[in-house]
């Protein structure tokens, strides 16, 4: 399970079925919000490979597996539930 934002000295949290817990202290998690992250050109490389008929480092499956947990995780944060992901 993964936890976002809801611990005060740690903000990512993942606990595993093991019972392991590995604390994050990140300074911000990355966004688009004023004086977040601009520019990390993942979208201009995508772009270019397409161009180029290249193939991109992160494929679309993995970038849809990505989505999955990021919205999963933002479920589980708002209703305080385990989300499964890829269900």
């Amino acid at each position: 399970m993964l936890r976002l934002e809801d611990d005060p000295a740690y903000s990512l949290v993942a606990q595993y079925k093991t019972g392991e817990v590995v604390n994050c202290a990140l300074e911000w998690i990355e966004s688009n919000r004023k004086g977040g992250q601009t520019k990390s050109h993942v979208i201009d490389h995508f772009v270019d490979c397409i161009l180029n008929g290249e193939t991109p480092i992160i494929t679309s499956e993995e970038g849809m597996r990505s989505q999955d947990v990021i919205l999963a995780a933002v479920e589980s944060n708002t209703t305080k539930l385990i989300v499964k992901v890829g269900v």
